[in-house]
């Protein structure tokens, strides 16, 4: 058996490395590139059977702190490397599922469940609970992210290991350690179980997809019980000595923004068509400020429409105002946002890996915490509906896919990097108390610009919406007085005829409806 391992230099590579090659039936790569290099990784991963991937855990250790609320030049360091860690995964999976790797490990960290009280039973099937600003704990989760979303459509196992806290020396373990040799019996184990026959009611030889373990240390008093792991017969030799008397649990301090009278609007992505279709709303009711990382006045000035009919930016006049900002730069997102009441992130990056994790996903970041330290409730989201996916894992086979179907994002870099945006949008909202209606579309049309055009069989995307009713929304997503939770995925259709989507929850929740029925892009002649 041909094995890559990355972090080779690590306690716990090193204690992999020596089990696997103590009988000389298996050979070790020992990947030291970036696992952002898609040609360093091609070049490892080509002819092996087994990939284990330890970034994730090593990555708890080499996180920067996330810097002080108010100081936004000091976040830079940790959202590059969350990024990284993100990208990645995405790259060194892909390749892997490329050279026809057939099993992946992929070493995490229980870290980012530990905000649940020690007193409770939390075992794979609890959801974690990274905070916004603890880079090692939300880097992990949202690499775990990555790799489940891709184990959930391509020909391959991942097998995730959550790992309590690696000790290498003699001492006795605490409650939340486990030791590095029983570390490396999870993961050898995941690596070489018959994961099917863990599931009681799959046959054994489906076992492909994603897989989770939780390895604490051993005993009755580890600070995680041992679940899903017994199935694949991990049972760890040293023992945790019980927690300290003197620790008490209590629930993770954060900042809840108060509701503030919404007066200045910030837009991010404001280039695009999107956001030219909805400016013309937002300036009738509200300040504006329309930020993009080239100058509004430039993108016009070009006449590239994205598509036949789509909007162009008009520059803006007084009291509005528009501004070139990166979003992958936290002072010129601060810069931004200073001031605004509320915003509306429609930045975005398609069709290149690198652009698409840097702003759907790390300018999310930057945007979040921003909103947090500033005192916006109101942090609108956009991004491209998560349930379009066909098979094997999607909703193509099915019809009313409700608009907070799970996500399945398929392999595309700008769905996969635009959920990590959504899932740091919900932490952000969940933990902060901000208002985030994470608005979704697919398909946009221009009525006027195919008023002619012959129906295709089926009609249009039965997610399709004209420019203009998707701008009117962005205005009622602000306009709206509060919302019934934090985070909310909301639809945004026409009133089309087929019932695979439904807008339902835009007109209860935005108070909208859709004006443009897109009839004569279905109706036959």
């Amino acid at each position: 058996m041909k094995v890559v391992i990355t972090e080779p230099r690590s306690p716990l590579a090193q204690a992999i490395i020596a089990n696997l090659t103590r009988d000389g039936l298996s050979t070790v790569v020992r990947f030291e590139g970036e696992a952002t290099d898609a040609e360093a990784c091609a070049t490892a991963v080509a002819g092996a059977d087994l990939l284990i991937d330890l970034r994730p855990l090593v990555a708890v250790d080499h996180a920067p702190d996330a810097g002080l609320a108010h100081d936004p030049a000091s976040w830079d360091a940790a959202g590059q490397h969350m990024e990284r860690l993100c990208r990645g995964t995405y790259v060194l999976m892909r390749a892997a599922v490329t050279a026809g790797v057939t099993r992946v490990v992929l070493a995490s960290t229980l870290r980012h469940l530990e905000d649940y009280d020690p007193a409770w039973s939390v075992a794979e099937s609890w959801r974690p609970r990274p905070a916004l600003d603890d880079p090692a704990a939300l880097g992990p989760f949202l690499a775990e992210e990555v790799a489940r979303q891709l184990a959930l459509v391509e020909p391959i196992t991942v097998a995730c290991v959550r790992l309590a806290t690696v000790r290498a020396d003699a001492n006795p373990l605490a409650w939340d350690e486990v030791h590095v040799d029983d570390a490396a019996a999870a993961c050898i184990a995941a690596a070489t179980a018959t994961l099917g026959a863990a599931e009681p009611y799959a046959r054994p030889h489906l076992a492909t997809g994603w897989w989770l373990f939780h390895a604490p240390g051993g005993g009755p008093h580890a600070r995680f019980p041992i679940a899903a792991a017994r199935a694949i017969g991990y049972a760890p030799r040293h023992d945790c000595h019980p927690r300290p008397a003197h620790h008490v649990h209590a629930a993770r301090s954060v900042r809840h923004v108060a509701p503030r009278v919404i007066r200045r609007v910030t837009v991010f992505g404001a280039g695009g068509p999107l956001a030219s279709a909805a400016a013309p709303h937002l300036q009738s009711a509200y300040r504006t400020r329309l930020t993009d990382a080239r100058s509004l006045a430039e993108i016009r000035a070009a006449g590239v429409p994205q598509s036949p009919g789509a909007p162009l930016p008009t520059v803006p006049d007084a009291p509005h105002d528009a501004t070139i900002c990166d979003v992958t730069d936290p002072v010129q997102v601060w810069r931004a946002l200073d001031g605004a009441d509320a915003l509306l992130n429609l930045s975005v990056v398609r069709h290149e890996v690198v652009g698409a994790f840097r702003v759907n996903f790390e300018g999310a970041w930057y945007i979040a915490r921003a909103a947090v330290a500033l005192g916006i409730r109101r942090a609108i989201h956009t991004g491209p509906a998560l349930t379009l996916h066909d098979r094997p894992s999607g909703y193509g086979h099915d019809v009313a896919v409700p608009d907070d179907a799970p996500a399945r994002t398929g392999t595309w870099q700008y769905t996969v990097s635009k959920y990590l945006g959504q899932e740091v949008a919900r932490i952000a909202a969940e933990d902060h108390g901000l208002e985030t209606p994470c608005l979704v579309f697919c398909a946009f049309v221009n009525p006027d610009a195919l008023a002619h055009a012959e129906p295709s069989p089926g009609g249009p995307h039965p997610m399709s919406i004209s420019w203009d009713d998707a701008g009117r929304a962005l205005r009622h997503a602000v306009d709206v007085p509060a919302f019934p939770q934090p985070f909310d995925v909301i639809h945004l259709t026409a009133d089309l005829p087929h019932g695979r989507y439904a807008n339902a929850k835009a007109k209860r929740l935005l108070g909208w409806a859709p004006r443009d029925t897109l009839a004569h892009l279905y109706r036959r002649r």
